[in-house]
């Protein structure tokens, strides 16, 4: 049920097992969130102060806000000027006519159908020397391990990055590494 390509190592789901959007949006619907999650909380504060704080932007747009919309009321707390954008739960398409210094994804991109053309759509709105972060969880493992990978029984994820697949996306559009852990978190700058 998946395609990997041997150029640079992207799995993919077979589009004839993608499901409905219905269907996604149920499963979307049980994800639990309360302000009193401190790990949740934490994870979004960290992000901010290790991967956005450094970098002085401005124009920020949370692209996959989700329902709750964490990370944009942090983001606006601390005095950024923050769009959000989700699909479902925030589908306000207007921060279409904006151009961005920061662009954050937080476990978005293993759900894309299409990542060429959210890549492309992603890149036209981010301003030169703008900033792409990304989350999402990395593999690591070998292909003959990928198929007992926890990560892939959400059956909305649909996309599986490495650092071989982030090299190649730095390549087709020109943008440079300037941070990952490694594990689930990369930030690129567009030159």
């Amino acid at each position: 049920t998946y395609d990997v390509c041997h150029s640079c190592d992207f799995i993919s789901k077979q589009k004839g097992f993608l499901l409905t959007a219905d269907v996604e949006k149920s499963r979307y619907d049980t994800h639990q969130y309360s302000e009193e999650d401190h790990y949740y909380n934490n994870t979004f504060l960290n992000l901010i102060k290790e991967y956005i704080e450094p970098y002085k932007v401005k124009t920020v747009l949370d692209y996959g806000s989700g329902p709750f919309r964490v990370l944009t009321k942090f983001l606006k707390e601390q005095q950024y000027n923050v769009y959000d954008y989700d699909p479902y739960y925030h589908p306000d398409d207007s921060y279409q006519k904006e151009m961005f210094d920061l662009i954050v994804s937080t476990e978005v991109i293993e759900h894309f159908y299409d990542p060429i053309k959210e890549f492309d759509h992603l890149l036209s709105i981010l301003k030169d020397k703008g900033y792409l972060l990304l989350m999402t969880n990395f593999r690591t493992m070998p292909h003959d391990e990928f198929i007992n990978w926890w990560y892939k029984r959400d059956n909305t994820h649909v996309a599986f990055y490495n650092l071989n697949v982030f090299t190649y996306l730095e390549e087709k559009y020109n943008l440079k590494r300037l941070k990952t852990n490694e594990k689930n978190i990369i930030l690129l700058q567009k030159r």
